[in-house]
This record gives C-alpha cells, sequence and structure tokens, in this order.
C-alpha cells in the first residue's frame, strides 16, 4: 500500500473526521494504516500491533511525540495543523539535501 504526504492531507485516501483530513482516537482504515506506517518509517513507535490501522492510544502518542517534535499543539489528533507542519519539515529536509547536492556538484565542476 502506497501514501503520499501531500498538501491534501495522507493520499490516495480521503481520511478521517467526514473526509476533513482529521484522525483521532477510534479512527479505523487505510487512512490510519498510512499514518501509522509513516510515524513507523521516521521512527515513531505505534505500539507492538504496529500498523492495525486502529488508532488508540500507542498511535495517539506517537502522534503526540511527533506534534512535540514539530512544535504544535500536542492534542494527540493528526488534523490539518500536524499535517502541514509535518509536511513543512520533510520539504525543508528535501530542499536541504537537493542545495547540499548542488553545492557538492558546483564543487567539482569549479576544481
Amino acid at each position: 500500500q502506497g501514501y503520499e504526504l501531500t498538501d491534501r492531507g495522507i493520499t490516495p485516501t480521503t481520511i478521517g473526521d467526514e473526509g476533513k483530513g482529521v484522525l483521532g482516537i477510534g479512527a479505523r482504515g487505510i487512512g490510519v494504516e498510512a499514518l501509522q506506517k509513516m510515524l513507523m518509517d521516521v521512527g515513531y513507535d505505534v505500539g507492538p500491533q504496529g500498523q492495525d490501522g486502529l488508532y488508540g492510544p500507542k498511535t495517539k502518542a506517537a502522534v503526540q511525540q511527533l506534534q512535540k517534535d514539530l512544535g504544535v499543539t500536542q492534542d494527540g489528533i493528526y488534523g490539518p495543523k500536524t499535517h502541514k507542519a509535518w509536511q513543512d519539515k520533510e520539504f525543508k529536509k528535501l530542499v536541504k539535501v537537493n542545495e547540499s547536492v548542488y553545492n557538492h556538484w558546483q564543487k567539482l565542476i569549479k576544481g
């Protein structure tokens, strides 16, 4: 199952609260699975069940830790503000890597 962090939320699915891109305790399904996978991919612990599609206390705790790391309100709800902060952080990492590669190649070209 693939996933992507885009400006519309976690795609390819519309998730949570009537399609508003909000996930919290009690949510279940493919959107939760995608969120859990993304959290695990960057080192957050979503519990011993891993990517089970159930937004329980361990997923909430992982989201709260992510929110703390991002500097946003730690309510344990994955909504638009948390999503945007995470997306911005990932974009900044990508820009930094690309800038580093560009600078490296410029040094090689100039000899």
